[in-house]
């Protein structure tokens, strides 16, 4: 049995070393670190915005994606830029107007990289980018509001807010309905999942409302002020639509009923003759939804159904964890009046699909082995 001096005297002995996610060299360890240039050298040398330059794993830590992974994604989403600009070898993305003329301008790549990294970093401020990026404020916050807004106006508008029925067609429905029935599901025609996500926000501040404004966002489930989202996941892990949201004080029902959801079951609609799996808040919506039986008693066939079906549903969760959890600007409330945070929410589901396609796959795609589409296909429609 060992004593407490034992373990002391064993835990001074034992070799320290400090482990660095940060944008930092190791302080009082003489590491190795990997620094090689990965094929971008503005990644890894003087000139570049990230000082010092990062291994390949300190790299996707901090902004979700490879530093060889980058590329692509910028490729695909099309940022805007300057064509006589680019020819001279300056930098053409424009992040700032003034009189409707651009004045300030930077690179599509360290614009992305600042919104990331801005999307990656839990808190509502954005003073811990200044040393990462050894840039001001100022400069920081106008890109990412750039970028932001380019994302809110293309790819947010089409691929997040409405189902894009351009590629989630009743075909690709046919075939997630498909996979969950080889998977043992057992409901037919059920192609997709669907969940509300409440979002927490801060306390709206007092205007010429009042208390009115704060009571409606106020959630007396989730003890909160908030959002509420409206989530439809399929088994290959994607989030085909994040709809919404309305204030946290509503139901998932009128959410739904918000969101103009049985649209999508009618005669043109990409959901026709097939279903959604849900939980017994949409218990009035008949048999476009599916939900658990109510009051099933212990033991019986009813309940066994629903332990069968829960075990399914729960994906839909997991999708909503996984955007929560690689984007920490979103663990910490924002302001309502001030920071967008529905359009942050969006932004985050977004970049999750993303690396859902660059990577080949995630929790759900892997449990109902569902391929999942490349990222030119996700990214189909132009950015207009």
């Amino acid at each position: 049995m060992l004593h407490r001096m034992d373990i002391d005297e064993q835990l001074a002995r034992a070799p320290r070393t400090q482990l660095t996610l940060s944008n930092a060299n190791p302080i009082k360890a003489n590491l190795p670190r990997e620094t090689n240039n990965y094929g971008a050298p503005h990644y890894a040398n003087e000139n570049g915005p990230i000082r010092p330059a990062l291994s390949r794993y300190e790299f996707k830590q901090h902004f979700y994606y490879g530093s060889t992974e980058i590329p692509m994604v910028l490729e695909a989403l099309q940022f805007p830029r300057d064509p006589e600009r680019e020819a001279q070898g300056l930098p053409s993305f424009p992040y700032r107007f003034e009189h409707g003329t651009a004045t300030r301008w930077v690179t599509q790549e360290e614009a992305l990289l600042v919104f990331l990294k801005r999307l990656r970093t839990r808190g509502s401020c954005i003073i811990h980018l200044e040393n990462f990026f050894g840039r001001s404020m100022g400069y920081l916050s106008e890109v990412i509001s750039s970028v932001l807004d380019f994302l809110a106006s293309t790819w947010i508008k089409w691929k997040v807010e409405h189902l894009d029925t351009r590629v989630f067609d009743n075909h690709r429905f046919l075939d997630y309905s498909n996979c969950l029935k080889r998977h043992g599901l057992g409901l037919p025609g059920v192609c997709a999942f669907i969940d509300g996500c409440f979002h927490p926000i801060n306390r709206p501040s007092a205007s010429v409302e009042g208390q009115q404004i704060q009571e409606g966002f106020y959630s007396g489930a989730k003890k909160s002020h908030g959002l509420n989202f409206e989530i439809i996941s399929g088994p290959d892990g994607l989030i085909l639509r994040a709809a919404g949201p309305v204030p946290g004080r509503h139901h998932d029902v009128y959410l739904a009923e918000a969101t103009k959801v049985r649209e999508l079951f009618q005669e043109n609609g990409p959901l026709h003759g097939l279903s959604l799996l849900g939980d017994k808040a949409y218990i009035g919506f008949g048999t476009d939804i599916i939900h658990p039986f109510i009051g099933a008693v212990p033991g019986s066939l009813e309940a066994f159904i629903n332990e069968h079906i829960s075990c399914y549903r729960i994906e839909v969760e997991h999708d909503i964890g996984g955007v929560i959890e690689q984007a920490g600007a979103l663990q910490h409330p924002m302001n309502i009046d001030t920071q967008m945070p529905e359009v942050w929410f969006r932004a985050a589901v977004l970049f999750y699909n993303i690396h859902s396609c660059v990577y080949c796959g995630n929790q759900t795609a892997i449990r109902f082995n569902c391929p999942v589409m490349s990222l030119e296909t996700y990214l189909s429609r132009p950015a207009i």
